[in-house]
């Protein structure tokens, strides 16, 4: 089969156009499904995203109950304070000196609901957290 040469550059271009499409698309749009998602064990006890929602609370505790056990009337304290959480640092930007305050704040509050085994396994999950393996931010 003779080809112009040119009909192969622009059929290559297309194929490349679309190939870095497919991939601007994979990186620019969020998942549909956040709990498909690969995630490290720090980044689920308290996101690292720039905007916080109530559903990040809901996720954290879902997270929280399967890494730790917890039961049904430790998830609904935890979710009260992830509620709580979540209200506040909706407002802070990532990375921030609010946002380190907050995780500094919080940890010892969702540490309290535990029992002694499930603080270890807790303790263990913010070994590296971002906030536990570099300063606060100065602001």
């Amino acid at each position: 089969m003779n080809r112009n040469p040119w009909q192969t550059l622009r059929i290559g271009s297309a194929l490349v156009v679309i190939f870095a499409s497919g991939v601007m698309v994979g990186r620019v749009m969020p998942s549909r499904a956040p709990e498909a998602k690969a995630t490290n064990a720090s980044s689920t006890v308290f996101p690292a995203r720039i905007s916080v929602t109530r559903n990040d609370a809901d996720t954290l505790v879902a997270n929280l109950a399967v890494q730790l056990g917890l039961t049904p009337e430790q998830k609904a304290q935890m979710r009260q304070i992830a509620v709580e959480w979540a209200a506040e640092a909706r407002n802070a930007t990532r990375r921030s000196k609010v946002r380190h305050e907050l995780f500094e704040r919080y940890v010892p509050k969702f540490r309290s609901v535990l029992n002694a085994q499930q603080a270890e396994a807790y303790d263990r999950l913010l070994e590296n957290h971002p906030f536990r393996t570099s300063p606060a931010p100065a602001e």
